[in-house]
């Protein structure tokens, strides 16, 4: 946000607005550009992020962290949608009529007090251990399948491979099943047990 912001406060990182003037340079184009590519790489992280981080600090089994989970999402949808509402009216109402740059500027503010709040809030966050890299499993089970790709899938599922504990005990519930479908059945053939 700060690039875009300044990109358009500073008349030396913008463009001419008359219809006769030079247009923008490389170097503006470039300011300008890769401060709204940041911006949509960094929304597009924080939504995955924000989704699963809020989800995680709260406990499946007790009731009230339930209610409170389900009361967070509703406010998390809410408040999304209150930002897009107020960023496609009242934020571009702003831009148009006022000014590029307190438009921009207002977004920034916004942004800067989001990562103040976040900040100052860290300590209350629940922060579950790493269980190390999650490419290693999807390695495993990779290797696994170019090995096994030419054996038949058994019509037993409890002749599949599946770990008997959870790698990290902090994990609530212990270990939950899922029922064998057919959809991915072709990538059963990872999961056979060794005879």
């Amino acid at each position: 946000m700060a690039m875009v912001t300044t990109s358009a406060t500073l008349p030396s990182l913008s463009p001419s607005l008359c219809a006769y003037c030079a247009p923008a340079t490389l170097i503006q184009k470039l300011l300008f550009f890769s401060g709204i590519y940041m911006c949509g790489v960094g929304l597009g992280g924080a939504k995955a992020v924000f989704m699963s981080f809020g989800a995680e600090q709260f406990e499946d089994k007790d009731d009230d962290d339930k209610k409170a989970q389900s009361s967070y999402f509703g406010w998390y949808y809410a408040v999304g949608n209150m930002g897009m509402l107020t960023a496609g009216t009242l934020v571009v109402w702003v831009q148009d009529k006022v000014s590029w740059a307190i438009g921009y500027g207002i977004c920034g503010l916004i942004v800067a007090v989001a990562v103040v709040g976040l900040a100052a809030t860290a300590p209350m966050y629940r922060m579950l251990p790493s269980m190390g890299s999650p490419w290693k499993g999807v390695l495993q089970v990779l290797c696994a399948l170019s090995r096994k790709v030419k054996l038949k899938v058994p019509d037993d599922a409890t002749q599949l491979y599946e770990e008997e504990d959870v790698k990290n005990p902090l994990l609530h519930p212990v270990h939950e099943r899922l029922q064998h479908t057919d959809q991915f059945r072709y990538n059963f053939t990872s999961g056979m047990k060794r005879i």
